[in-house]
């Protein structure tokens, strides 16, 4: 899930405001930048972090970043769904002429894997038998 930061700015004006004593109640800031759901919470977590760093910067996030987003994602999802017989290949191939990216096979088949439950396998051959030859067959 990805979570959208607060602006340096909007959190030196909620650090501006609590310091003047003017607005001491959380929930008047909270609802003056229409934070929302769980704005409270976040005014009280920059204004604690506030007090005991004496900084408001945001910290980088961790770890490498997601090759693909959340839309990429569903749109691989959506390309497979309406073929399935496409191989792996071909799906790896179209992801990375159509972006900036260079995803691997693997990484492909995860996406598969992981929230959608989509098992990557070879598609087997129809084979075709006549009538004639079904009825000439040895059971």
């Amino acid at each position: 899930m990805e979570f959208k930061r607060l602006s340096t700015e909007r959190k030196q004006t909620i650090i501006d405001l609590h310091s003047k004593g003017a607005n001491k109640n959380k929930c008047q800031l909270a609802d003056m930048f229409c934070i929302g759901i769980g704005g409270l919470r976040t005014v009280y977590r920059i204004i604690h972090r506030f007090q005991a760093t004496g900084s408001i910067e945001n910290l980088p996030a961790s770890g490498r970043p997601q090759l693909m987003s959340a839309r990429d994602k569903r749109s691989l999802i959506r390309s497979v769904k309406n073929n399935r017989s496409t191989p792996l290949m071909e799906i790896t191939a179209k992801l990375n002429e159509n972006g900036n990216r260079a995803a691997s096979k693997r990484t492909v088949q995860r996406v598969f894997k992981a929230g959608y439950h989509i098992a990557v396998r070879v598609v087997r051959k129809v084979i075709r038998i006549r009538k004639v030859n079904k009825r000439n067959r040895v059971a």
